[in-house]
């Protein structure tokens, strides 16, 4: 009698019976009365993949190990101190729910772990494990005996081990999927057998670093997430479902397991975890000076070294009033600037207007300022009707002798000595930290969206216009054309985009401002999931994308990037990102009721579960393999909100990250993936509404402070009603004769003025940035964090600050000034380049998907 017919025959009851239950190792099963016969008869009859008993090589008996401990936790924001250690079932949900487990993985010490599985038994059969993530914990934790998200047990919760801390973050992310030495991987689980029980297969090195003490158990992560089916152009949209399983604490035949296989060798240690984490928690932060020594890492206050502190200051005669760009009072009109930098003050006088003169070169520059709702912000030109107050700009050109001019402002029949000092040193012309003026559309004709660029170009901010929709069709004449046009392999032809986008790239269409012949920042491309490909020709369904899309889809794909990337060569455009950028989600179907409704199969902008984030890093790849070898400057961009799950899958493959407001929360990641792949990385928000003139350069440094590149307001481009309602997004405000800035368009440029300071400031000393950023927070009115208002983690946010923020930026802004006076630094066309390094695609990290076989 064979093994196989033994093993059925021990566990047999012989009276008549429909059924039986198989009780050996490895788990017990029900089987039918015909499955048995079948058996017992040589093995014939219907017996499925499924009900068939595993079958253990006598060479090879296996360890079975049981969980010994599970806690379920959770990461939604009213959940997030609960824990379920009690709990009789574990939870797994996305990035929003998922589990620990533990088991005496101290029996396999010695040995090499070549196989292992995970047995659960599936509790929510609409909703089984899918791909499932299993991986390394770097902290202890405590199980707790919690149910419901109890609080104050004493057991782990998404925030807290039980004790101490994960890992010195602010929450369980800090401690797992590849940070502080950990390593994850996942794969395809089972379907659910006759019994609703699912294999997941596990990585031999994560249960090996679990039997060598490197690692607390592991945990247990749904990698798809939300789900959805489809019929026709309907979308049905699964939001999360809860995929359950029996813990430890249900009924033991219930209870989950290890299977583990091994040889006889000596276990090697596995090689390090690739991960953009620390290795410790204790090197987290780098230790930082005390409050005293920080304080010394910026200039003392005293005055410039060229003497160009005035002997008397000129009082403002009645009548007159004066506030600096945020609103503080002057009492004289004295001010003071760079080279190549823009000041301004806002003036109240007798009459509504004024003379301003000053020798040449300088320009002056007078605008009205108008209010919204009885908030001062858009700034028309003196033609606008008189309202009562002025908005005074000087700009120093780059030829300016340092030292003190006097000019003379005059406003009824009063003529005022205006002072201004030009300090010693220039500003660049190529800037080093970056306000991004983002939009979707520019308002009129075509012919005028030239006026917009060079108005964002004067304030030293970059306006980036996104020129696509929702299902990825691009807008007229923003994309080259093929010949022939419908054919999939023609030519391309580049001559109208050339016309149309060329000026913004080679810098001519600024001729006559500030920083003339300087290129655009960056710059989208019409490029897209659904342009020049169709997605729908080549999407086959499924939610990994090396699958679901076709050979001739990224074959298109290829092309095209490479295209574009040979074009940008051959032109000479340098200077500016080509931004290869997904904006849509999936979700956007289901939201709109079809599925034609949006080209997107998963969420492109700021992606949720991995399947979003694997789909990014399967484009982006495809994109730097066939681009960048031929443009350094063609880069991927993501707009990433919960950079907290975004474990390694995009290390080295995005060239700019936009990051939301999580970027507060894990600025120690962000950095250090910032100093191993190079990537730029911008602040993304919401400006505040008009009135609040403090707040673009607040933001702005706050942004600098956290290590960030820049700053991109989501939305900048008023509308008619801009002017009759307060309106955020209206950085820009619309007229029948062109665009007008705003106070806070000023403001992001006073901001992105003061960074140029600390970036020449740091360049001359040698600090580091890190130093150089916690020594401003130090600075009086800016340790305090600001306040923060945020719906939820997609959304946008926006910061708050106190009044006494501008005092503090005022004064930083001077001590500055004078040390850099002092110093005298020859002019640079850029102090600061954050253009991102060209990776090997040997050197991205390996997304390791396991088989059940364990490969």
């Amino acid at each position: 009698m064979n093994s196989r017919k033994s093993s059925v025959l021990y566990a047999m009851s012989f009276r008549p019976f429909q059924s039986f239950r198989f009780t050996a190792w490895p788990r017990t099963r029900t089987f039918s009365r015909a499955w048995v016969f079948g058996i017992i008869m040589g093995g014939a009859g219907p017996v499925s993949a499924q009900a068939q008993i595993p079958v253990t090589p006598a060479a090879d008996p296996g360890v079975r190990l049981e969980v010994t401990r599970d806690v379920w936790i959770s990461a939604f924001p009213a959940e997030q101190d609960g824990n379920n250690g009690g709990s009789s079932r574990l939870k797994a949900k996305g990035v929003q729910e998922m589990f620990l487990m533990d088991a005496d993985f101290s029996r396999l010490q010695g040995r090499t772990v070549t196989q292992a599985r995970l047995h659960v038994r599936l509790e929510s059969p609409d909703a089984p494990l899918r791909r499932t993530t299993v991986g390394t914990v770097a902290v202890p934790w405590v199980e707790g005996g919690g149910n419901s998200y109890e609080k104050g047990t004493g057991g782990a919760t998404f925030r807290s081990p039980g004790q101490g801390s994960w890992a010195g973050g602010p929450d369980i992310t800090a401690a797992i999927l590849g940070q502080s030495g950990t390593r994850w991987a996942f794969g395809e689980a089972s379907a659910p057998d006759a019994e609703g029980w699912q294999v997941i297969p596990v990585d031999p090195a994560v249960i090996q670093d679990c039997a060598a003490g490197r690692s607390h158990g592991v945990v247990v992560m749904d990698d798809v997430g939300s789900e959805y089916t489809r019929q026709g152009d309907k979308i049905d949209w699964r939001l999360f479902p809860n995929r359950l399983v029996s813990s430890r604490e249900g009924p033991k035949a219930r209870a989950p397991w290890f299977e583990i296989r091994t040889d006889n060798s000596t276990a090697p240690s596995p090689p390090p975890a690739v991960n953009s984490g620390p290795a410790a928690p204790d090197e987290i932060r780098p230790a930082q000076p005390d409050a005293a020594a920080l304080v010394k890492l910026l200039p003392a206050e005293e005055p410039s070294a060229s003497g160009t502190e005035p002997q008397s200051k000129p009082s403002l005669p009645p009548g007159w009033h004066a506030e600096d760009l945020f609103g503080q009072p002057l009492t004289t009109l004295e001010l003071d600037a760079a080279r190549n930098e823009a000041v301004c003050l806002r003036l109240t006088v007798p009459g509504g207007t004024c003379d301003v003169s000053l020798p040449a070169p300088f320009q002056v520059s007078l605008r009205r300022i108008a209010s919204v709702e009885s908030a001062p912000d858009p700034l028309p030109d003196l033609a606008a009707p008189d309202t009562g107050s002025l908005l005074i700009e000087i700009q120093v050109p780059h030829q300016a002798p340092a030292g003190r001019v006097t000019g003379h402002m005059a406003a009824g029949g009063v003529s005022v000595p205006l002072v201004l000092t030009v300090w010693n040193f220039e500003l660049p012309d190529r800037l080093s930290f970056v306000p991004e003026m983002n939009a979707y559309s520019l308002p009129g004709r075509q012919k005028d969206e030239l006026a917009w660029y060079r108005l964002a170009h004067a304030h030293r901010t970059c306006l980036n216009v996104l020129r696509y929709n929702w299902r990825g069709q691009v807008h007229d004449g923003c994309a080259p054309l093929r010949n022939p046009k419908d054919s999939e392999t023609g030519a391309w032809s580049w001559t109208a985009w050339d016309q149309r986008f060329g000026p913004l790239l080679d810098g001519s269409a600024f001729a006559g401002l500030p920083r003339a012949g300087t290129p655009v920042d960056s710059i989208y491309l019409p490029l897209n999931e659904n342009w020049p490909m169709e997605i729908e020709k080549h999407f086959h369904g499924g939610y990994w994308a090396d699958t679901a899309l076709d050979d001739a889809y990224w074959e298109q794909l290829h092309g095209v990037s490479r295209e574009f990337a040979a074009h940008i060569r051959d032109r000479g455009w340098k200077d500016t990102l080509f931004e290869f950028y997904l904006n849509n989600k999936v979700y956007f179907k289901a939201e709109r009721g079809a599925w034609s409704a949006c080209s997107a199969p998963w969420i492109f902008d700021e992606p949720v579960n991995t399947q979003d984030f694997f789909a990014l890093r399967e484009f982006g790849r495809r994109f730097n393999e066939s681009a960048r070898p031929l443009a350094a400057n063609a880069v991927f961009r993501c707009d990433i909100s919960r950079p907290e799950w975004q474990r390694d899958l995009l290390d080295g493959v995005t060239g700019v990250e936009v990051l939301g407001g999580g970027m507060r929360s894990y600025a120690d990641r962000i950095r250090q993936r910032q100093t191993r792949w190079g990537q730029m990385s911008i602040l993304y928000g919401s400006a505040a509404d008009p009135g609040d003139v403090l707040q673009p350069s607040a933001w702005s440094l706050e942004a600098w402070c956290l290590g960030a590149d820049g700053v991109l307001p989501w939305q900048t481009i008023g509308t008619e009603e801009s002017w009759r309602k307060k309106d955020p997004l209206s950085l820009f405000y619309p007229t029948a004769e062109g665009p007008v800035p705003s106070l806070r368009l000023k403001s992001f440029r006073w901001a992105q003025q003061l960074i140029e300071y600390l970036t020449i400031h740091r360049a001359l000393t040698g600090v580091s940035r890190e130093s150089l950023a916690e020594a401003v927070r130090e600075a009086a009115g800016m340790r305090a964090a600001p306040e923060f208002e945020q719906a939820n983690a997609a959304d946008a946010g926006t910061s708050r600050y106190s009044k006494a923020t501008a005092a503090s930026l005022t004064k930083l802004r001077h001590r500055l000034a004078v040390a850099l006076d002092k110093a005298a630094p020859a002019p640079r066309r850029q102090w600061h380049s954050f253009q991102p390094p060209v990776h090997p695609p040997t050197a991205i990290p390996v997304a390791r998907l396991i088989s059940l076989d364990g490969r």
